[in-house]
């Protein structure tokens, strides 16, 4: 399929992008059925996504804008913020308007999409024939490692690994030649990297490209001493460096601009990062049991070749983390066009990446070095996943593969349009078969049970947070449907300080931390500390020797649950009501003073909270009471109560401390009566106010830290952008940046 110089409907770029979306409806059009979902055992989105979206949909089908907290899991916790929410990602959209059980089937559709068109785009950048570009839209469409990512419900990573694509065919472009419209696309691609939250990909791919950055500055310094030679040491010292400072400077310019734009998401989650969990890991955390071994190897060529989580012969069933497989046919056009294209730009880059990333991924000792001593390596886990990058890479190659088998085919009529169209059909094929066998559709009434036991916890107004015995007693993925609130939860990014008192509740005294993503209830030692999370019903699948304070309110047996990587199974549930739960606010009777944190825990240690508080003012050392109340009278009313927004309506006949069953999180805001009062820390992961003798109105509001600054530095970025964007096309239209040396060269 040779070039023509003749300007065709076939070679336009749109006739193209019709061609890979027909592709793509023909071979994963079905994720579009109405009123089915992807469904697999093994999917994160069953027990995380369908809450996490459903918090979104809820709020704006209620005429709300996208929430800044969730209150559905862990007892509330912030999640405009966090990495896993992606809100204001552009392919997540169709959450905004459709109820996740019915949004999430087009959406990883898109992002296979997106994959397609960015592996398209990165032929286009290498100046790849129109059959090389297609082919690699092909393997992007149809890797084997994006359609088991979809059958484990990776909805977040796979957000992050289809742009992939796009983000290295903004830097090979501006490696290529540096300038204000290259730095421009690549401040666009790199805005909505940092926008998925999930940066590991990202970060990975920005230490590449610091070396891609290095030794394209080597190059270009050695090219300009040789054009310069017969200067003095200073001036070949000057003319060796200013290539490689004037692309610094670019690529500086179009980092700073995506951090800007993204500057409302990442910075607040920066300034609370010492409050998260996430950041006491450890070197056997970030392995996760998903380091690289030699036999991994093997899935390059076969993808089951060790097992397969269909049948339950992979050895730990997380084959999702340790496949290299992205096709067959791809794999040997990579190998033709590493081998065959060696002297062609970038491709020993990207050959030796292809390999190192498989290298670095094993668990040897320059894993461990680079663990130690590169900054921000720490903060991710599952080093296997740099194979993400490794298989665009082998794209890459695969596409330069076929530009060489297309001019061998030159000499043969119709040998190109034969040689393309035979691996477009091999690569479709076997992708569309791997994709039916893995990516399954189940109607979502089928998936999203409502269960009988339900209706025993009352309305929204009358109950509290509900407390599930273990794992299985309810999927945590049904707590956003369900509309109720757990205590409990599946959530990768969570706060330290409630981790420390939901094990304290549990076990009764202080247990080390450190990263978790599961916060399962599997006993009670501090029942005070229960019944102050306003938890006024437990729900167990086991039989429990509970004090006189549960009443059990109902039984029901044969009930479905869904058991994460075991699947549908039936069981006894039985639901208790907390005759001693505490409201979402209540008035203590005695009142600690904690000078820090230690303090508060040995306070807690050391006394019940049922109607005693310690507080974290930073003044004194306890146990000295601030005060004590005798039997006062006042009344609290809650009036509105919406995650992330509570408004009281309080009477009291003398100034009291009025502690709310709220995480506490430095994002908070209390007004009274119109009027900012402070909030305190209290009882290690609650919150409190001294409320002055009379009572009055009043009302708490959750922002992200520094959000309203950070807000208009987005905006200001933002509005730059456009700015420069809108100058650069004005000038292109109007033809003054047409240089007379450039003209007949190839436009940007």
């Amino acid at each position: 399929m040779g070039e023509s110089d003749h300007v065709t409907l076939l070679d336009k770029t749109w006739m193209h992008i019709i061609f890979i979306v027909l592709l793509a409806c023909l071979g994963l059009g079905y994720l579009w059925q109405g009123g089915m979902l992807p469904y697999s055992v093994h999917s994160d989105v069953l027990t995380y996504h369908l809450s996490m979206k459903s918090t979104l949909y809820q709020s704006i089908s209620q005429g709300h804008m996208p929430p800044f907290w969730r209150a559905d899991q862990l007892s509330g916790m912030p999640v405009l913020n966090n990495p896993q929410a992606l809100y204001f990602f552009p392919l997540h959209l169709p959450f905004w308007f459709l109820p996740p059980e019915q949004a999430m089937g087009p959406v990883f559709w898109l992002l296979l999409l997106c994959s397609s068109l960015g592996c398209y785009v990165l032929g286009m950048v290498l100046k790849l024939r129109t059959g090389a570009r297609l082919v690699m839209a092909a393997a992007g469409l149809f890797a084997f490692k994006l359609l088991i990512a979809v059958y484990a419900g990776w909805l977040v990573p796979l957000s992050a690994i289809v742009l992939l694509p796009w983000l290295w065919a903004a830097l090979l472009a501006f490696f290529e030649k540096p300038s204000l419209v290259r730095s421009l696309a690549l401040a666009f691609v790199g805005m909505w990297c940092l926008h998925v939250g999930y940066i590991q990909l990202i970060f990975y791919s920005g230490l590449l490209a610091v070396g891609l950055w290095a030794a394209k500055g080597v190059s270009l310094g050695k090219k300009a001493l040789a054009e310069h030679g017969d200067d003095n040491n200073k001036g070949r010292v000057v003319h060796a460096a200013l290539p490689f400072l004037k692309m610094g400077g670019w690529l500086f310019f179009a980092v700073a601009l995506a951090v800007g734009v993204s500057a409302y998401l990442w910075f607040p989650l920066l300034f609370e990062a010492s409050l998260a969990s996430r950041t006491g890991t450890s070197y056997a955390f970030f392995l996760s049991g998903h380091a690289f071994e030699w036999r991994h190897l093997l899935t390059l060529f076969a993808p089951e070749a060790l097992g397969s989580p269909l049948l339950g012969t992979y050895p730990g069933a997380e084959l999702w983390e340790d496949v290299a497989y992205f096709g067959l046919l791809p794999l040997l056009l990579a190998c033709v066009g590493s081998f065959g294209g060696w002297k062609r730009p970038y491709v020993r880059f990207l050959t030796v990446s292809f390999v190192g990333l498989f290298f670095l991924a094993a668990d040897t000792p320059l894993l461990w070095i680079v663990y130690k001593w590169v900054p921000g390596f720490k903060l991710f886990r599952c080093p296997a996943r740099m194979s993400f990058i490794a298989m665009y890479f082998g794209i890459i190659l695969a596409g330069v593969g076929v530009e060489l088998l297309l001019r061998w085919s030159e000499r043969f009529r119709w040998g190109g349009v034969i040689a393309v169209t035979l691996c477009l059909a091999v690569i479709s094929v076997e992708g569309m078969s791997y994709a039916r066998s893995y990516i399954t559709m189940r109607k979502h009434k089928d998936i999203i049970p409502t269960p009988a036991w339900r209706t025993k916890l009352g309305s929204a107004k009358e109950r509290g947070r509900l407390a599930t015995v273990g794992r299985f007693s309810l999927n945590y993925g049904w707590s956003g449907p369900l509309k109720v609130e757990l205590i409990s939860g599946y959530e990768p990014y969570n706060l330290r300080h409630y981790q420390k008192y939901f094990s304290l509740m549990q076990h009764g005294r202080p247990v080390r931390m450190g990263a978790r993503v599961w916060t399962d209830l599997n006993g009670i030692k501090r029942w005070d500390l229960f019944n102050a999370l306003n938890t006024t019903h437990l729900l167990s699948a086991a039989p429990l020797k509970l004090p006189k304070q549960l009443e059990k309110i109902g039984s029901y047996p044969g009930q479905r649950t869904f058991l994460f990587y075991r699947g549908w199974v039936k069981t006894h549930l039985s639901v208790y009501r907390n005759k001693s739960s505490q409201g979402r606010a209540v008035w203590m009777y005695r009142v600690i003073e904690a000078k820090d944190a230690r303090d508060m825990m040995r306070g807690v240690l050391g006394h019940s909270i049922q109607n005693t508080t310690v507080v974290l003012t930073g003044r004194r050392a306890i146990p000295k009471p601030m005060k004590t109340i005798k039997q006062p009278s006042g009344s609290i009313h809650l009036s509105r109560k919406r995650p992330g927004e509570l408004l009281l309506l309080l009477k009291t006949d003398t100034r009291r401390f009025l502690r709310i069953s709220e995480v506490w999180h430095p994002g908070w805001r209390a007004t009274f009566n119109g009027r900012p009062i402070r909030l305190y820390r209290a009882d290690i992961a609650l919150m409190g106010v001294w409320v002055p003798a009379g009572g009055g109105r009043l009302e708490l509001r959750f922002r992200p830290i520094y959000w309203e600054g950070m807000k208009w530095i987005s905006l200001l970025s933002l509005v730059a952008f456009l700015c420069m964007f809108a100058f650069v096309c004005w000038r292109r239209l109007s033809g003054e940046d047409r240089l007379p040396k450039e003209a007949g060269a190839e436009s940007e």
